[in-house]
């Protein structure tokens, strides 16, 4: 689900700024998505879970209902109440207001931060390289565990300096993605007629294509966050220059963050 969850709030944010999707093919992926996660949500109130203080595997269906309805459940709910929310505003907001239902599927972020925890990921590594390690046991006693815990230990360290390289890149261009997202958003509805002097209407982002459009409103947070500002997209509007604003904060943290992750690297290799 980890997965589906990613596409469906990598193709949600996109279809909130250029509508739902055309293609029959598109579609039809996007509800038997919709289907699975509304599968999955029965299927977390019937999944037993570890309970960790008293080292036991919980199987009580009253008590994984407990603790899905503390945990996950409003968040789930939400992220799939487009389809009804949809139906139920229909005939009251316009096209453009319905688009913005898709950001309800973005609450399924929480579902992909797996990818970017380093200590969940650890563990994974050192369950997959210890089963592998008992089966070589098992075939061959005499082998010489001393000399394949080592190497073993060595191709788990580097992995995991790939694995935080990727973790950084993914990030950065996820959040790029997103603010992208939420830029044209900001800039589409808050421009109300062709006379305004706004981003939308300078670099007349009616005229181009939705691929042309994403690829300019990720470039411009892209070099926001970065901080470099090349100056060939700038904000024109107040309300955009104050969105800019925060861009530009949470920029400077995040490339800090970043670089500081990169030279631990560096430093430990």
């Amino acid at each position: 689900m980890i997965i589906f969850a990613l596409i469906s709030c990598l193709c949600s944010a996109y279809y909130a700024c250029f509508g739902p999707p055309q293609p029959l093919g598109l579609k039809i992926m996007d509800n038997i998505m919709e289907v699975c996660f509304a599968i999955d949500i029965i299927r977390n109130f019937l999944m037993q879970y570890e309970d960790i203080e008293e080292n036991t595997v919980v199987r009580n269906l009253k008590l994984i209902a407990k603790k899905y309805i503390k945990g996950d459940f409003i968040v789930d709910i939400i992220a799939i109440s487009r389809f009804p929310l949809n139906a139920i505003f229909k005939d009251s907001w316009d096209q453009d207001q319905l688009d913005l239902l898709y950001l309800l599927r973005l609450f399924r972020l929480y579902k992909v931060l797996f990818l970017l925890n380093t200590q969940k990921f650890q563990n994974l590594l050192k369950k997959l390289y210890s089963r592998r390690i008992n089966r070589s046991i098992e075939k061959q006693p005499l082998m010489q565990p001393m000399i394949e815990d080592n190497n073993r230990i060595m191709e788990q360290i580097y992995i995991m300096y790939v694995f935080r390289v990727f973790r950084l890149v993914l990030f950065i261009l996820s959040l790029s993605y997103f603010l992208g997202i939420i830029w044209y958003i900001i800039t589409k509805h808050t421009t109300h007629s062709d006379d305004e002097f706004t981003f939308y209407n300078y670099y007349a982002l009616e005229e181009n294509t939705d691929y042309q459009n994403l690829v300019v409103v990720v470039y411009f947070a892209f070099t926001t966050l970065s901080t470099v500002g090349f100056g060939d997209f700038n904000p024109k509007s107040e309300v955009e220059r104050i969105v800019t604003t925060f861009i530009l904060l949470v920029g400077v943290a995040c490339f800090s963050y970043i670089m500081g992750q990169f030279i631990d690297i560096l430093m430990n290799l």
